[in-house]
């Protein structure tokens, strides 16, 4: 149920496991206060972009990709808890959305990018720190290609097909599993060096499902 806005609760939890199936590091009780003003779920957003694009709004996410992390024109992810995420995209490289973990609260112009749902001109206040990393959820790569992804913290093992650069920002890791493909597009900004990987490598990636 939606909680009352500008309001302070504090919870415990008890039997809560994380994304990939721990138990969670502490019980509580925790302390936070609910926003003021109109926030709306990420996931309402990815399912009705007609309806969002070009509308300011308010969302609540959680860092996974920071914004600087991937060189070039800031570019970063946050998902909240409908469990879908949003670029976030341009402007100057906000603290509270480059430090992956943080809670922020960021406002800013639904736009679609291609295939990519983002947020610009946005403004981005950090809400909660010092939070641990959200889990990626983990899919095959037939499920990965779903465009139901887009924008969310997904992960998927594969076999490396091919490597090669992608402009001069970053670098692209063809792979292949159960007879279908898929691309990890990581960002020179990573500081990943593409020798450290060889095609045949059977490898792990997390990032922002997308596609381009």
């Amino acid at each position: 149920a939606q909680l009352p806005s500008a309001t302070s609760y504090s919870a415990t939890v008890t039997g809560v496991t994380s994304a990939t199936g721990e138990p969670l590091a502490g019980t509580g009780p925790f302390a936070f206060q609910t926003a003021s003003g109109t926030v709306v779920d990420i996931a309402t957003i990815q399912g009705d972009l007609p309806t969002w694009t070009n509308q300011t709004v308010t969302v609540i996410g959680q860092t996974f990709i920071p914004v600087a992390s991937r060189g070039g024109t800031p570019s970063g992810y946050v998902q909240d808890g409908s469990g879908r995420g949003i670029n976030l995209f341009g402007g100057s490289i906000q603290g509270a959305v480059n430090d992956r973990g943080t809670v922020a609260r960021v406002t800013g112009k639904v736009e679609v990018y291609f295939t990519t749902t983002e947020m610009t001109g946005y403004t981005a206040t950090a809400v909660a720190t010092v939070q641990p990393p959200l889990g990626a959820r983990v899919l095959t790569v037939p499920q990965s290609n779903s465009s139901q992804w887009e924008g969310t913290y997904i992960e998927t093992t594969a076999d490396l097909t091919a490597i090669a650069a992608s402009g001069s920002s970053n670098y692209n890791y063809d792979a292949t599993d159960g007879g279908a493909n898929i691309t990890f597009r990581v960002g020179n900004g990573l500081g990943i060096p593409p020798t450290q990987f060889a095609v045949g490598d059977r490898v792990t990636g997390r990032g922002a499902g997308g596609a381009y």
